[in-house]
């Protein structure tokens, strides 16, 4: 047989009225919107051992800004940096003078059902 749902007592008025707003604003009754707010809370509490547990190298500030640095040098980066949007668009390859008409032309096969 399942235990019955806790029963908050001396809870605040105006924080009872914040969680009635809350409430109100997903559409959901207090009871609900209680018990995913609760549950989404009880999800935090293994939080800290498991960041205790993940394994910590020490890296230094100077190798993270070299890495950092080298990633953004890469072989096209210079290229990139010379080159403005007027020259990326005004020197590109213009696109043939039917070619829309030629797309909206296009007959389409008939469809399944």
């Amino acid at each position: 047989m399942r235990p019955p749902p806790p029963c908050i007592r001396h809870v605040p008025d105006e924080v009872a009225a914040r969680l009635e707003k809350l409430a109100a604003q997903t559409d959901l009754p207090l009871s609900t919107f209680a018990l995913q707010e609760l549950t989404e809370s009880a999800r935090r509490a293994d939080n800290a051992e498991l960041l205790s547990a993940l394994l910590s190298l020490p890296i230094e500030r100077d190798s993270i800004l070299e890495a950092l640095a080298e990633s953004r040098a890469g072989p096209d980066s210079t290229a990139v940096q010379d080159q403005n949007w007027e020259d990326f668009f005004l020197d590109s390859p213009a696109v043939n003078r039917d070619f829309l008409p030629e797309r909206a032309s296009q007959e389409h096969g008939r469809r399944e059902a």
